[in-house]
């Protein structure tokens, strides 16, 4: 017989993760099971992995096996591209013991015990349970309420009062309940004795080992913990975390190809890279020059800490830290890398030779027209808006800045002002164009690849012309900022 302890060891006793190992192991594979996810060798070695680095160093038994499933409900995530921390169960401190649940089962009926066991312990539906039991749903919906009541009762007597919690917050204390195990189960080898089976008949930790032994999810041998007694994994990564502005979010999924398997691409605009797989220093380089994010809209932050990668995602606690830092740093913040360049201004285009031809043959023909129509002065952005009820939509460069005037009773007023070029990021669409919401008779525009000075002195109040309004505004503001972009949308 080998006792697992259920709380701390004393100082200069063996590590506690080798008592700590079985248990851990059991409860990882029964959760992966739980998830419709095969705890094959690999699989089960990673959320394993993933699960010890969660582990206090001073966690008991009880409360070492509900973090090991909050662990690899978080392992699961992540697999599926999330690492959004979970946050913990803020009940922990309430240590389950097995009495408690020995109390509810001698006060409980067959329907009682099913949903004790099947629903609490086993994870399953109640739809699910109806169909194993032939016990209706709606009986098994009024055991559960009366589960809820015994356990609020044994609990109480206990000293723990459980008024006012509601159902979703007992239901996760009756989850730990119904799997609480003692710390005197027999060692992997002594489960496949008659005392050991025995054993497991009262006791949710062995009685799952079996079931597992007897499918080969799990063989004896995998809850042996390592005889070189490296029980918490050491492994470190260097790994870099890029955040990608709003504004250069259509960036980001070519940066990701360009990557290839070295990087994942999360939800929130972020890139999470194995340095050690990808030259990623020249890569950012030529994407900067390219503009293709400028550095202006990334912030990178590379680090080694503690994890390692799989497969499918990065496991260790190394990465929160990582994603923890990056909204805390400004745009074209790096650090643990050298600084990225500006974007490269565009070489010149060919094609101004061959337009220079055609526009010789055509200048006396065109000269005449030209004569009567106002001249539209060279921009160096781009910049396109349309009119939507009660909005204006509008594109231009990632790195311009961006002024928005509204005409109303014949007076124009700022109601967008750039103090950064990414500030009109808070507009983002989410396709790489920009929204404004705002009433107006008209708006005017204003696109610049510096920044814009002194608008509201060029605005004050538009005399009485026979040209519209906002045209009157659109010359003011082209001939006060050479070279910007000014568009005027009825």
């Amino acid at each position: 017989m080998d006792p697992l302890p259920a709380s701390p060891l004393k100082p200069g006793a063996s590590d506690p993760l080798r008592r700590l190992w079985g248990p851990i192991t059991i409860r990882v594979a029964w959760d992966l099971l739980r998830a419709g996810v095969q705890p094959r060798p690999p699989t089960l070695r990673a959320a394993r992995d993933h699960a010890l680095w969660r582990l206090p160093a001073d966690a008991g038994l009880a409360d070492a096996e509900a973090r090991a499933s909050a662990a690899v409900e978080d392992f699961l995530a992540r697999c599926a591209g999330r690492y959004a921390a979970a946050e913990p169960d803020p009940d922990l401190d309430v240590l389950t013991s097995p009495i408690w649940r020995e109390a509810i089962l001698a006060a409980s009926d067959p329907i009682h015990d099913a949903v004790l066991r099947l629903h609490y312990a086993d994870g399953l539906p109640l739809e699910e349970v109806e169909r194993r039991t032939g016990i209706e749903t709606a009986l098994l919906r009024g055991a559960r309420d009366a589960v809820r009541e015994l356990a609020r009762e044994v609990v109480g007597e206990d000293g723990v009062s459980l008024e006012g919690w509601e159902p979703a917050r007992l239901d996760r204390l009756l989850v730990r309940i119904a799997t609480a195990a003692g710390d005197l189960c027999p060692g992997p080898g002594g489960l496949a004795t008659e005392h050991g089976r025995a054993h497991a008949e009262g006791c949710p930790r062995c009685s799952r080992a079996l079931r597992m032994f007897r499918e080969g999810v799990l063989s004896p041998g995998d809850l042996f913990p390592p005889e070189d007694g490296a029980c918490l994994p050491t492994s470190t990564v260097d790994l870099c975390c890029i955040g990608v502005h709003p504004d250069a979010r259509k960036h980001a999924r070519a940066l990701a190809k360009a990557l290839g398997d070295a990087a994942r691409l999360l939800p929130e605009d972020v890139l999470l890279i194995d340095t050690a797989r990808v030259d990623l220093q020249p890569l950012l380089v030529q994407a900067s020059e390219r503009g293709a994010p400028p550095a202006a809209r990334l912030r990178i932050v590379r680090r080694t800490v503690a994890g390692r990668w799989v497969p499918r995602a990065v496991i260790g606690p190394g990465v929160e830290t990582l994603l923890t830092a990056l909204p805390g740093m400004a745009w074209g913040e790096v650090e643990g890398m050298e600084p990225l360049p500006e974007p490269l201004p565009p070489p010149p285009s060919a094609a101004r030779y061959w337009v220079g031809a055609a526009f010789v043959a055509l200048l006396a023909v065109a000269a005449g027209v030209w004569t009567f129509q106002p001249g539209v002065p060279p921009t160096d952005v781009a910049l396109e808006a349309h009119a939507q009820p009660g909005a204006v939509l509008f594109d231009t460069d990632d790195d311009a800045w961006v002024e928005v005037i509204a005409l109303r009773d014949g007076r124009a007023e700022v109601v967008f002002h750039s103090d950064t070029p990414g500030a009109k990021g808070a507009l983002a669409t989410g396709d790489g164009r920009f929204r404004l919401e705002t009433e107006a008779d008209a708006l005017v525009l204003v696109a610049s690849r510096v920044r814009l000075d002194g608008v509201e002195r060029v605005l004050g109040v538009l005399p009485p012309s026979d040209v519209r309004p906002v045209d009157v505004l659109v010359a003011r503001l082209r001939e006060r900022y050479v070279g910007a972009a000014v568009v005027g949308v009825p």
